[in-house]
């Protein structure tokens, strides 16, 4: 493209949820931006887990951070001069 000095340096780029693409593979795809068109692909196996685990975990957390609420509160109580 005329004007247009486009260096690409993905691997030095910091941010990997980003990925360059040239200008022309753009035109050749129809201007199709589709990040699955012109992104890199990682075929590593990610290991997820387990959904439940984590919203078990969520809900013992928050258990924890509703009793802290409530001595704090207890101890606010107390401290009033009444």
């Amino acid at each position: 493209m005329v004007g247009l000095e486009f260096v690409r340096e993905s691997e030095a780029w910091p941010d990997r949820n980003r990925w360059f693409a040239e200008v022309d593979e753009i035109y050749t795809a129809d201007f199709n931006l589709s990040a699955n068109r012109h992104r890199s692909r990682n075929r590593a196996k990610v290991e997820r887990r387990d959904s439940l685990e984590i919203l078990h975990e969520l809900r013992t957390m928050e258990t924890e951070i509703l009793q802290e609420i409530d001595g704090l509160a207890e101890a606010v109580r107390t401290a009033l001069p009444e």
